[in-house]
């Protein structure tokens, strides 16, 4: 934050809104400076392309001047457009969600770019989405320091696949006969395999408790929106 002047810093836009009668407050992941609040003034007066490149799922460029929280948006070049439809759009949106509310402003995490840039190519490319999705939550939160031990429970125990588990809060997995995961299918996200249904389905609440401890109630407005989709599919 002491630079004056950022050039060229690769980012995503993770959300925007709109900012006086003009404008676009535009907050973006970048490789090296964290999670970045830019203000780009006028874009929607004049008629000019930056606002639709200023948009989510699209790797850009940007450079931008100013040490207050809010920065002036100087420039803004797209280099890859991940183009996501379909479900992989609305994963995309509650990625980005997970993302904002994980990483505190200026922290810079470059291993959460790369994990960031990883899971847009994979949901652009892979059918099966919400594997994408379970790998990313897990693969965010060991990054930011809230990793969860997939292979031993809270005694240092190895995860046996023919018993069930219950996940403590800020602890671990204890043995429970009527916990909502079973060994196979830790044992399967820790060796990072393709999941099967049951699995995923297992996977899916896990993380969603898991997710919903650490956000301490805060809700995801893009799951709720993910959810209602995916059960009408």
């Amino acid at each position: 934050m002491s630079r004056t002047t950022v050039w060229r810093q690769p980012a995503f836009v993770l959300q925007s809104k709109n900012y006086r009668e003009t404008s676009l407050i535009v907050d973006v992941l970048t490789e090296s400076e964290g999670v970045v609040s830019l203000v780009a003034k006028g874009i929607r007066h004049k008629k000019t392309t930056v606002a639709a490149i200023l948009q989510p799922f699209a790797e850009l460029e940007l450079s931008w001047r100013g040490q207050s929280t809010l920065k002036p948006l100087l420039q803004v070049e797209i280099t890859t457009d991940f183009s996501l439809s379909g479900m992989a759009l609305y994963c995309g949106f509650y990625v980005n969600e997970l993302v904002h509310c994980f990483l505190h402003p200026y922290d810079a995490n470059p291993d959460v770019f790369k994990l960031y840039q990883r899971c847009l190519a994979d949901l652009q490319s892979v059918e099966n989405v919400e594997s994408v999705l379970r790998y990313f939550e897990l693969d965010l939160l060991s990054c930011v320091g809230y990793g969860v031990s997939l292979d031993q429970d809270i005694q240092g125990a190895l995860i046996q696949a023919d018993r069930r588990y219950r996940f403590v809060e800020g602890a671990g997995f204890v043995t429970d006969t009527n916990g909502q995961v079973s060994g196979t299918t830790l044992l399967a996200l820790s060796r990072r395999e393709t999941l099967d249904r049951l699995q995923l389905q297992q996977a899916k609440c896990l993380m969603r408790e898991v997710i919903d401890n650490l956000l301490a109630g805060k809700l995801l407005k893009s799951r709720t929106v993910l959810v209602s989709i995916m059960r009408y599919r």
